[in-house]
């Protein structure tokens, strides 16, 4: 099987996140392809359950739990029993949510660690927090650029039209 760069197709293409609800089962395909991304991946099981493997190993997730798959991660997603499962994802680049000087001294070593590849969270909020903190970061990002660029244009942009999210 082949591994492929994926290329995530962020929310906006001026801010690097992807958030997005994906669905498994029904007549949807229960099997993908294996790629890899420098992003950080984070799922979070609505319903149902879903296999993802990461570097060759295989996880079971089900509803309520929570995968957090470092960068650079061979992996990807599939139903062993054929299930319905629904659940949502997250890519993002982890360098843009702190300042330079934290991103050195507490993001690089975890992302370049090769003995953390992926971990499990039965905490929800914790998987809330984070999307919470990139949404923040997202609207705050999008209304300083269309705050420049009426300055620039000279003209208003309406603010919920220029972004596009899914909720």
């Amino acid at each position: 099987m082949n591994v492929a760069l994926e290329k995530v197709p962020y929310n906006h293409p001026l801010f690097p996140v992807y958030i997005g609800k994906g669905v498994v089962g029904d007549e949807m395909n229960f099997f993908y392809r294996r790629y890899w991304h420098s992003d950080i991946e984070l799922v979070c099981i609505l319903e149902g359950s879903i296999c993802y493997s990461v570097n060759g190993e295989t996880i079971k997730l089900t509803q309520g739990q929570s995968l957090f798959i470092n960068s650079n991660q061979i992996h990807y997603n599939f139903s062993e029993d054929m299930q319905y499962c629904e659940f949502i994802c997250v890519n993002f680049n982890p360098l843009m949510l702190i300042d330079k000087k934290m991103a050195e001294e507490f993001m690089v070593p975890v992302l370049k660690n090769t003995s953390l590849p992926y971990f499990i969270t039965e905490n929800k909020m914790v998987f809330l927090s984070l999307v919470k903190h990139l949404v923040e970061r997202i609207l705050t990002f999008s209304l300083q650029l269309i705050n420049e660029y009426n300055k620039v244009a000279g003209y208003k942009i309406n603010t919920q039209q220029s972004l596009a999210l899914p909720f």
